[in-house]
């Protein structure tokens, strides 16, 4: 078989020579595994794929097979404690009105805490570097205008020594 031309053939001869290695085994369990073999490889016309069989175990691979849900489609309703709304999703806990309300609430709350926990000196701290950060912006913005102004004036350089000879 591993001189075979089938593919199939020659990796499941190597995959049964590799595991098999040393041990003895019977004629009977070897035409067995390749009777099965070959079950699977001529099973084309049924809607099953064909899957080969590890060799030496006797077992395919397991085939997907999604749940069914017996229940069929149950409407959740929001967990917020008046609200009637049904969830959108099935993994959704609240609403989306009361899912976008509680995380209003929640940011608006949090951000103000914060802003209080935080020390007088770092607040300055923090808007003396964005002042910084601005004039070095500015800063910048000059610098790289001067080369575009420099430009200019060396092409409208040779306009007026044309105009000057002209005169």
């Amino acid at each position: 078989m591993l001189s075979s031309d089938n593919e199939d053939w020659k990796t499941w001869a190597f995959s049964f020579a590799t595991q098999q290695g040393d041990k003895s085994y019977t004629v009977a369990d070897l035409l067995e595994k390749v009777v099965n073999q070959d079950k699977l490889l001529n099973a084309g016309g049924t809607k099953k794929k064909a899957t080969t069989l590890l060799a030496g175990h006797g077992i395919s691979r397991p085939a997907f097979k999604p749940r069914k849900n017996k229940k069929g489609k149950q409407k959740k309703r929001c967990a917020t404690k008046d609200c009637k709304n049904n969830d959108g999703v099935h993994f959704h806990k609240f609403c989306d009105d009361c899912y976008s309300s509680r995380k209003e609430k929640s940011t608006a709350e949090n951000e103000s805490a914060a802003l209080d926990d935080v020390p007088a000196t770092v607040r300055e701290h923090n808007r003396n570097r964005k002042l910084m950060s601005q004039r070095n912006k500015q800063q910048r913005e000059a610098l790289l205008q001067q080369p575009n102004a420099l430009l200019a004036d060396m092409a409208d350089a040779p306009a007026k020594k044309n105009k000057e000879k002209e005169r």
